[in-house]
């Protein structure tokens, strides 16, 4: 039985960002689950947002009113690049929207935001209700970090839930189809 992923690969403008591979990273500072991906100013000159691999996972590093975030960078619903996605406040929680189906995830815990709607026995629209997020985290969330020396660390998560950002965040399809979208 296969089980590879078929991703189609459409992204018209990639924005300025950073693309990095820190999987063949020799920094002494570096573990398996950890690595300098760039230094602050280097973040803040590509907009806000390096995208890195580090350890075969795909992970992106946003920089958001002065805040760092770290989560996988492709989408848990269906592979599309999440990171490239615009940062959008939901209830003061900062969220990436997806450029694919506009799901939004919160940057802090994972969850994706939605707001139900109530329907008329008609089945028209009677009443939308306040964004909440689901029950369980569905994009992974790393650590990030500032060293002393202005380099900025990632240490992947170490919770050992599966979670459905885990299906692509290693897919090499999806990585090619996310280095696509930036101009790679």
């Amino acid at each position: 039985i296969s089980t590879s992923l078929s991703l189609v690969c459409r992204w018209a403008f990639p924005p300025p960002s950073l693309l990095r591979d820190m999987s063949e990273s020799k920094s002494s500072n570096s573990t398996a689950s950890e690595a300098r991906v760039c230094s602050l100013e280097e973040l803040k000159r590509a907009n806000g947002r390096v995208h890195a691999t580090v350890s075969g996972r795909r992970v992106s590093v946003i920089l958001h009113k002065n805040k760092l975030y770290c989560v996988d960078s492709v989408c848990y619903h269906m592979g599309g690049p999440l990171t490239l996605g615009d940062i959008e406040e939901i209830n003061g929680d900062p969220c990436v929207k997806c450029p694919w189906h506009s799901y939004s995830v919160s940057l802090t815990c994972g969850k994706k935001y939605s707001q139900t709607v109530e329907f008329d026995n008609r089945g028209k629209p009677k009443k939308v209700n306040a964004w909440a997020t689901g029950k369980t985290q569905q994009q992974r969330v790393h650590n990030v970090t500032v060293a002393g020396d202005g380099g900025v660390i990632v240490t992947l998560s170490k919770d050992s839930a599966v979670m459905k950002s885990d299906k692509y965040a290693m897919d090499a399809e999806a990585s090619r189809c996310f280095d696509k979208a930036v101009g790679k």
